[in-house]
């Protein structure tokens, strides 16, 4: 799994979707990491937990920090990455 999402990130990145991200692996380890424990969460009630809408709520936040961390590494020193 994370292979498959190590790939789909390196593709985010390919199309401009997404700015070019370090490691990858680190990355796909998180989302690999969330969609496992919310099996867990969702094996004595499945439908109690909505992996979908989970998954991507964890996945935009990730994506959202990878671009807000990598334009804050790219701020001159003293200025604020993330003012106009």
């Amino acid at each position: 799994m994370r292979v498959l999402v190590t790939e789909a990130l390196a593709d985010a990145c390919e199309l401009g979707e997404l700015r070019a991200y370090s490691n990858l692996e680190d990355g796909a380890n998180s989302i690999t990491a969330v969609m496992d424990g919310l099996k867990i969460q969702r094996l004595p009630a499945p439908d109690s937990v909505d992996m979908a809408a989970s998954t991507d709520r964890v996945i935009t936040a990730l994506l959202a920090d990878l671009i807000e961390s990598r334009t804050r590494s790219q701020a001159p020193p003293g200025s604020s990455a993330l003012q106009p």
